[in-house]
């Protein structure tokens, strides 16, 4: 069994922009992940929240490294405003 590999949590602050171009970011963050998999790299999307109130998007990724998502947004052409490792804490 492959150990899961770390999460981390990717912030995106756009004042003023609308919750259509948030979703924008939100599939060319996706592509770009999923291409990368397709490549061998341990990265993928777990999630993608906007916030629309507070013209703010947030990305979870499991990923082998926080240089892997740092080369995702790369590839995406999009500004990585802020990055976290971030704690999943299940609760049942």
């Amino acid at each position: 069994m492959n150990p899961t590999p770390p999460l981390f949590q990717v912030e995106h602050y756009r004042s003023g922009v609308p919750a259509s171009a948030l979703e924008q970011i939100a599939r060319r963050v996706r592509a770009a992940a999923d291409a990368m998999g397709l490549e061998g790299e341990t990265v993928e999307l777990v999630s993608a929240t906007i916030v629309p109130a507070d013209d703010y998007l947030v990305c979870l990724f499991a990923a082998a490294s926080e240089s892997i998502v740092r080369r995702l947004y790369q590839r995406a052409g999009i500004e990585c405003e802020r990055l976290s490792l971030a704690i999943a804490v299940n609760q049942g």
